[in-house]
């Protein structure tokens, strides 16, 4: 069974994939991969996640996602790649506004904090990256697969009536419950 963070994590690459300056460079992995040979890049990562319980019977929780869409862009020099960067981000930030849900897989995304990183010097290309860290907001059941157990068809009930309205130990009445009549 796949993850929810994995289907969450697929569902931005989706939305992202083919629709940026980034074009088909777009994946679900922490570092780039050999495929992407040209930038502007995009990558999607899961940060940290924390839990609230909702509920006990079943178990629900709340899940806080923390995830990561990091675009990376380079430039003939600084003020270009600064403004390859500040497009893509702008794409990116657009792109999930307009589907706060991700397609009914969340209850909801939202833009938590970004980080710009740049590197590079008078002999190279500059190269820059904004890591947009977004709060992805789920719910869950839990165990999440099913666990086999015997069928519930029957229950055993005993009564024990005391005058004085106390139970004493001792039991009147004990009786079977068929649920499968």
């Amino acid at each position: 069974m796949t993850h929810k963070r994995t289907l969450i994590a697929d569902a931005i690459v989706k939305k992202l994939k083919g629709k940026t300056i980034a074009g088909d460079n777009v994946a679900y992995s922490y570092t780039v991969k050999p495929s992407m040979t040209q930038m502007p890049i995009i990558l999607v990562y899961n940060i940290s996640e924390t839990f609230e319980e909702l509920s006990q019977a079943p178990r629900e929780l709340r899940r806080n996602l923390f995830i990561s869409i990091e675009a990376i862009a380079d430039g003939s020099d600084d003020v270009e790649m600064t403004i390859r960067i500040d497009e893509l981000a702008d794409q990116i930030e657009q792109l999930i506004a307009q589907d706060d849900t991700l397609n009914c897989t969340v209850d909801d995304i939202v833009l938590n904090g970004v980080q710009f990183q740049y590197e590079g010097d008078e002999s190279e290309s500059p190269i820059g990256s904004c890591r947009m860290s977004y709060l992805v907001k789920y719910r869950e059941f839990m165990p999440r697969d099913q666990i086999e157990t015997d069928d519930f068809n029957s229950i055993g009930a005993k009564w024990d009536i005391s005058p004085e309205g106390e139970p004493d130990g001792d039991f009147e009445a004990e009786d079977i419950i068929d649920f499968d009549n």
